[in-house]
């Protein structure tokens, strides 16, 4: 996350370092997630290489934030993003603009009748 956010505040360098470090522990001990990785490439701005991250913490470690990327604040610059959404329709969820989209259509069919 530390990452992520360097990257945003255009703190490159320390974004960076905070990849490298990241990577390095993944490669020695596994210790980290991949999940983390993704956000710190999110952070660097190169979302094909995040997605991609994306879809080895959803689908080779089964981390559990899996259930959760359609509506996690950090993954927001992802949308739109063409991978992003074809992972999360391997995963079967929406994104938000799908899940607002009927609530929407709703409400116009509820006032066309009276109902609402």
């Amino acid at each position: 996350m530390l990452a992520l956010i360097s990257g945003r505040d255009k703190l490159i360098e320390y974004a960076t370092a905070s990849l490298d470090i990241l990577l390095k522990r993944k490669a020695r001990y596994r210790a980290e997630s991949s999940f983390e990785i993704a956000l710190a490439y999110i952070g660097l701005h190169q979302f094909d290489t995040a997605v991609s991250w994306l879809t080895k913490a959803a689908f080779e470690e089964d981390n559990p934030m899996a259930m959760w990327f359609h509506i996690f604040p950090p993954l927001r610059h992802l949308r739109g993003h063409r991978g992003f959404e074809e992972l999360l329709a391997r995963l079967n969820l929406r994104s938000r603009r799908a899940l607002r989209a009927p609530i929407f259509q709703r409400l116009q069919f509820s006032q066309r009748r009276g109902d609402f």
